[in-house]
C-alpha cells in the first residue's frame, strides 16, 4: 500500500523495493542508464519444475502494473528478459506490450521518462 501513496513512480519502484527487502523473498534492484531503467529481481533460491515460473513474471507485473494503475498511464516494457522457458500463448508479450526474451537474466527495462510520471493521489483513486 505504501507504494500507492508515492509522488510518482520512481518513489513508488523505491518503496516496493524496500518493501520487498523486508518482507518478501525478493529483491529489487532497480538501474538508471542509457535513458532506461533495469529492473533486476533476485529472488531466495527455491526448488521444483514450477519455481522459475512462479518466482519470476509476478515481481516484474507488479512493477508494470504499480506503473500502469499508479500513474495512470499505459507503463510499458521496452524488454523483458526471463529465465525460464518460453510458452506459446504469447501472454507475456500481449501484457507487458514489448518483446521477451527467454531463458536470459531476468530483468525487465523501460523508459527514464517512466519513473517521473507523478502518480494519482491515493484518496483521488478511491474516489473515482
Amino acid at each position: 500500500m505504501a507504494a500507492y501513496y508515492a509522488r510518482d513512480y520512481r518513489d513508488a519502484l523505491t518503496r516496493l523495493a524496500r518493501f520487498k527487502q523486508l518482507c518478501s523473498p525478493e529483491e529489487l534492484q532497480i538501474k538508471v542508464s542509457k535513458g532506461r531503467v533495469r529492473d533486476r529481481a533476485r529472488v531466495a533460491p527455491c526448488s521444483g519444475r514450477d519455481a522459475a515460473f512462479c518466482w519470476q513474471t509476478p515481481p516484474f507485473v507488479s512493477f508494470v502494473e504499480l506503473g500502469r494503475r499508479g500513474t495512470g498511464h499505459s507503463v510499458t516494457a521496452k524488454r523483458v528478459e526471463l529465465r525460464r522457458s518460453a510458452e506459446a500463448t504469447g501472454f507475456h508479450e500481449a501484457y507487458f506490450r514489448g518483446p521477451i526474451k527467454f531463458r536470459s537474466a531476468t530483468e525487465c527495462a523501460h523508459p527514464a521518462c517512466d519513473r517521473s510520471r507523478p502518480t494519482i493521489p491515493y484518496l483521488q483513486r478511491r474516489v473515482a
